[in-house]
């Protein structure tokens, strides 16, 4: 790697040497911007959440986390991804603190969707790997673990939340790198031991810290590596400090290795190499950054500074309260295995409740379905009199719905409804309801979409009416809208109600002309289809923020029903034309699905309006209806034609347009509310074409 933006740091510290001695330690020629990252993150914790008191993060008394972790950052990146980093140190420490849950949600998708603006500023295409790379990790973190039968159950867990997809955004974005996609797995792959030794050298450091944590809020365990190998070998908390030093020596030792290997493999390109590089200084400079930083060492005499520093008295193992002197007693052992394994079984149990009817679902009575053959069979006519059967279960209703949910999703409307909730102000239990009916009526219209459109994939995986038939999914579809409507009424707000009622209304009516069109060869005006999407697209929308309208304290701002519309279109004609034009559409749906479907999308208009008549074009569309979809080659020609005629130019003109034309009302309704929306930039940013 050309070192441009670091250089190394020549000192000696015992109990590193122990651990990575052929690992040197590197720091960023530019540490002052970290810095100023430390500092507005904390600033905007204040504004968002309230005071903040002395806060121990990245701050480090020689050096701190970023300088030395990622000591090739570019220098215009560092100050936004230390901001990053402390947020991260803030959420994890103080966020189950404070303010009412309401206020806290809000206030962490204003400070992510702020800072994620402004990595888009400095490089779109890595900050979006980076976002999705973090939710990788949102979604491991959020599977909360509070025991583990061996060290290697907590390794496994360990290795997700250390953090090695929030890291990979960190560096990728950090160093300006590019992971080429044949080579990520095998990246993932030579990185896991970084990972490994990154996560269990915190657990080495914090445990003190993590086992006060656990203490004050009366916690029967600690989630660390120190107490899991205390409970698996019965051990003291010194004893289980030496097996995990072993531990991470191991780790370390094995990723030197693999380093090694990777610097001479010019086959791998070089921003794989360097992203492996970089995991190797992120190892050392862990290290040292743990040895003198207040966040683990809160006692200054217990940090002292690097080049002073040795543990050679003590090994530098942490005890149980913290005094390195002191030898283990019982009561620095855990709970008796026999009690720490009751808990966990019981938590297995609570998580797999089909155990307890030994696995045999089948046997369940309480659905109402008896499916065992070698029950008695009953005749007479006693039964035919007998009233009071057990409720039907809902579990053959409800798998449609349940799967087509459980796919791949952008989750936009969710994400819509909670960067419109910055504005409006919508208590937390009606929020909640709101999401749920939102979803449930989004589902509905995707699962009769596929069906009324023959489309036989949904995000890359089968349709529902493809696995569950017609008739189920039309009944379950059926069924989600009556629970939906069952959601609403909870509300207990007759003007939700008749909400609802209106917008499925719209939704229904435009996509009668969606498919009227379709079925009849006919092509809209462009009025006519932006009067179509603005029902059957933009009902969904204006559902949502009309229903978060009717139970907000704030009275309604008209521009932000105009940002809705707008949406609504921008959404749609988006969707449109990333389905003739995006690799990723093509993955998940086919290639060029709509023109299989007959739908008259934006570009598609043009074309027909663009030359009249266009007998070759409509021609196509009328083979189109006799086989059912259009070959290959009729796609790609159809293709060349909207090409030819700048539809596809027109289109993304129009995009634009409608971009700006949303971005002003936000601005405007920011203006007006005095508070600026930053969730609701990030989505908007998200989807630009």
């Amino acid at each position: 790697m050309d070192y441009r933006n670091s250089s190394v740091m020549k000192i000696v510290v015992a109990e590193v040497e122990n651990l990575c001695a052929d690992i040197p330690l590197r720091i960023s020629n530019n540490p002052q911007l970290e810095v100023r990252g430390i500092q507005r993150a904390q600033d905007d914790w204040r504004t968002y959440f309230g005071p903040l008191e002395a806060f121990n993060g990245a701050i480090g008394d020689q050096f701190n986390f970023m300088a030395v972790c990622l000591p090739e950052c570019l220098p215009e990146r560092l100050e936004i991804l230390s901001y990053a980093n402390e947020f991260g140190f803030l959420h994890d420490d103080i966020i189950d603190e404070g303010s009412d849950q309401h206020v806290k949600e809000d206030g962490i998708k204003q400070i992510q969707a702020k800072m994620l603006l402004e990595m888009i500023k400095i490089d779109r295409e890595r900050a979006l790997t980076a976002a999705k790379a973090w939710k990788e990790f949102g979604d491991v973190t959020a599977q909360e673990r509070k025991s583990f039968g061996s060290f290697d159950e907590y390794l496994a867990f360990r290795f997700g939340d250390s953090g090695e997809r929030f890291w990979f955004g960190i560096a990728t974005f950090g160093m300006g790198l590019t992971i080429p996609a044949k080579e990520m797995e095998l990246a993932n792959r030579m990185g896991r031991s970084a990972y490994k030794a990154g996560g269990l050298t915190n657990d080495l450091y914090s445990w003190e810290k993590e086992l006060a944590v656990s203490k004050a809020n009366g916690e029967s365990h600690v989630v660390n590596a120190i107490w899991v190998l205390m409970q698996e070998h019965s051990c003291s908390v010194e004893a289980a400090t030496l097996l995990l030093r072993e531990k991470i020596k191991e780790c370390v030792s094995d990723f030197v290795r693999i380093a090694k290997e990777v610097e001479g493999n010019l086959e791998l390109s070089i921003d794989t190499r360097k992203y492996i590089e970089s995991a190797l200084y992120g190892i050392s400079g862990n290290f040292h950054w743990s040895l003198q930083c207040p966040r683990y060492r809160p006692n200054p005499l217990e940090r002292g500074t690097p080049q002073r520093h040795d543990t050679a008295a003590t090994g530098g193992n942490p005890t149980a309260e913290g005094d390195a002197d002191r030898t283990s007693t019982s009561e620095d052992k855990p709970e008796s295995s026999s009690t720490l394994n009751e808990v966990i079984q019981d938590e297995r149990a609570s998580k797999h409740p089909k155990l307890e009817c030994n696995g045999n679902l089948d046997n369940k009575p309480a659905n109402g379905i008896n499916r065992n053959r070698s029950a008695a069979i009953e005749d007479g006519a006693e039964i035919f009199l007998t009233e009071g059967f057990p409720a039907l279960h809902d579990e053959v209703v409800q798998a449609p719905f349940l799967y087509i949910s459980s796919l791949p999703s952008k989750n936009v409307r969710s994400t819509a409804v909670d960067a419109l909730n910055i504005w409006l102000e919508v208590p937390a239990s009606s929020l909640d309801i709101i999401k749920s009916v939102i979803n449930k009526v989004h589902a509905t219209s995707l699962m009769l979409d596929d069906l009324e459109d023959s489309s036989p994939l949904r995000r890359g995986h089968p349709s529902t009416h493809t696995i569950f038939g017609i008739p189920q999914t039309v009944n379950a579809a059926n069924f989600q809208l009556v629970a939906a409507l069952e959601e609403v009424q909870t509300l207990n707000d007759v003007r939700c109600l008749r909400i609802f009622t209106e917008e499925l209304q719209k939704i229904n009516l435009g996509q009668s002309y969606d498919l009227f069109w379709t079925c009849n060869i006919e092509c809209p005006t462009v009025s006519e289809y932006l009067n179509m999407i603005d029902a059957k697209t933009g009902g969904l929308f204006r559902m949502l923020v009309r229903l978060m309208a009717a139970r907000s304290p704030i009275s309604e701002h008209p521009a932000i029903s105009n940002v809705v519309t707008l949406f609504g279109r921008y959404f749609q004609i988006r969707d449109d034309y990333q389905n003739l034009v995006s690799a990723d559409y093509e993955n998940q749906k086919g290639f060029c699905e709509d023109l299989d479907e007959g739908k008259y999308s934006l570009p598609l208009i043009y074309a027909l309006q663009t030359e009249k008549p266009n007998l070759w074009l409509n021609n196509i569309l009328t083979q189109r209806r006799v086989a059912g979809k259009l070959s290959f080659e009729q796609k790609r020609a159809v293709l060349e034609d909207m090409n030819r005629k700048k539809c596809l130019k027109r289109t993304a003109e129009m995009l634009s347009i409608l971009h700006k034309a949303i971005e002003q009302n936000i601005e405007s309704v920011e203006k007006d509310l005095g508070k600026v929306n930053f969730p609701l930039r990030l989505l908007l940013e998200t989807l630009k074409i």
